[in-house]
């Protein structure tokens, strides 16, 4: 098994692969108001904003998943009489 194989079943990337609708609905609003509190950056500054803005995005994602979308998934199966519950984290 090659390194792309793992990489690609690593927990880590399957993680990121749960949470990728909270990093899709949220990583415009989330570098708005980066970019408003911090205002324009250059140069190096710009690589740590992003770094900065990486992190803060994937955390409220996982906030999101977790506090919000798991919940839904969770009354959306019982809602529907279903007895399997959606896969946890």
């Amino acid at each position: 098994k090659g390194l792309t194989a793992r990489l690609m079943r690593s927990e880590p990337l399957a993680y990121l692969g749960r949470i990728s609708y909270g990093v899709y609905v949220l990583h415009q609003i989330v570098r708005y108001y980066g970019r408003t509190l911090v205002g324009p950056v250059h140069g190096l500054a710009n690589a740590g904003f992003f770094v900065a803005y990486l992190a803060a995005l994937i955390a409220i994602a996982a906030l999101s998943f977790h506090w919000f979308e798991q919940p839904l998934l969770k009354l959306r199966t019982l809602a529907d009489g279903n007895t399997q519950q959606p896969a946890s984290t």
